[in-house]
């Protein structure tokens, strides 16, 4: 009995020691797959745990997909489309860096398509075009078949009556405060031309009136000059004056727009007001055209 329990012992020791050596040489013959074995990543791209690890401006699955805008750097609110930069107007260069300037730009460009290609309107006042200085440019279409207007270099010789002096002209009165914008036809910026003509058309006009001295004026081959209405005045004041782009030497200038039978608009350029005057009143002039 005791022979039969020794014998069994030993057996099952020998066969539990084969065993787990038996276990362990299969264990060491098992090579664990590799996840990136059969994974290409392009571009400098590296495998980790099967998934490609692309570098900057690299994408896609293997990494195969190039950015062409990622080392590209676009100036001056430039967009880069397709590796290149597409410069705003007036930019020009690789990342957009060289600038136009405006007064070149108007060699070839009116000022309204300068400023709807997205240069700030404000560039372009005080800035020579057809024949004055920019103080007018018609963003908001309130012009009939015209883009702005321009005044003169300087301001007529001498001072003027309005004319008509006790008489009603052609011209519409305007006896209301101004408004902006302007809606009294008369005092709107676009009604100069016409409330020239209408003053020139009455009888009552005089040859040295202001009016007619701005029709009889020629300046840089131009001879379509007219006095300005009462909201064109207004503009000039404020973007050639207040802007610190152009002296004026007078205190007050006529404006086209009637007030009544004795009285026209003038504007004071030193408190920058309007105000109805006698139209026998002597007052500086300073002529506008529309382009």
């Amino acid at each position: 009995m005791k022979t039969f329990n020794y014998c069994t012992i030993i057996f099952l020791s020998v066969f539990l020691v084969f065993t787990i050596f038996s276990c362990d040489q299969e264990e060491s013959d098992i090579t664990e797959a590799d996840p990136c074995e059969n994974i290409q990543c392009n571009n400098g791209g590296l495998c980790v745990d099967g998934l490609c690890d692309c570098p900057p401006g690299t994408s896609g699955e293997n990494c195969e997909i190039i950015d062409p805008c990622y080392s590209v750097t676009c100036l001056n609110g430039g967009e880069c489309i397709s590796g290149n930069c597409e410069c705003p107007s007036g930019f020009s260069g690789d990342q957009c860096e060289n600038y136009t300037p405006v007064v070149i730009r108007l060699l070839t460009e009116t000022p309204l398509e300068i400023v709807q290609s997205g240069i700030p309107v404000d560039s372009l006042y005080g800035k020579t075009y057809a024949g004055g200085f920019i103080f007018y440019v018609d963003v908001d279409n309130r012009m009939d078949a015209k883009e702005g207007l321009v005044a003169a270099m300087e301001d007529l010789p001498g001072t003027f009556t309005w004319g008509c002096i006790s008489e009603d002209s052609e011209a519409t009165n305007v006896q209301s405060n101004p408004a902006y914008p302007e809606t009294m036809t008369g005092a709107r910026v676009g009604d100069g031309a016409t409330n020239t003509q209408l003053i020139l058309n009455s009888a009552c006009v005089s040859s040295g009136s202001a009016a007619a001295a701005c029709a009889l004026f020629v300046s840089n081959n131009y001879d379509d000059w007219f006095l300005p209405s009462r909201e064109a005045i207004i503009w000039m004041h404020y973007t050639l004056k207040e802007k610190g782009h152009v002296e004026f030497e007078g205190t007050s200038y006529w404006t086209s727009t009637e007030f009544s039978f004795s009285n026209a608009w003038l504007y004071g350029f030193n408190g920058g007001n309007p105000q109805s005057m006698l139209k026998e009143s002597i007052v500086k002039v300073r002529p506008v055209r529309a382009y």
